[in-house]
């Protein structure tokens, strides 16, 4: 499975993160939420009751950029994500 990421090109956190991957070779399947309705509707059913996006919720946040790994595990630390796929592949 390859790395899932939920954002936005208007994002300037989505852009950073998907040029730090790009520079490390890492490939993900980006789902832009301003650009494809059916990826914003997938993104908020996500982020729905879901406690990963409590303190962007708290903080009136979007929580994105948003991560699925490889390993089902979910978050929006980007630093998380790029470490937890550098350590464990990227499979493509």
């Amino acid at each position: 499975m390859i790395t899932i990421v939920y954002g936005s090109r208007i994002c300037p956190d989505t852009r950073n993160t998907l040029e730090l991957f790009e520079k490390n070779d890492i490939q993900v399947d980006f789902r832009d939420i301003t650009a494809d309705l059916a990826h914003l509707k997938a993104f908020l059913a996500l982020r729905e009751g879901n406690p990963v996006f409590d303190k962007a919720r708290e903080t009136n946040k979007i929580g994105i950029p948003f991560f699925i790994l490889p390993d089902g595990t979910q978050t929006i630390d980007g630093t998380q994500a790029f470490f937890a796929v550098m350590k464990g592949g990227n499979e493509r």
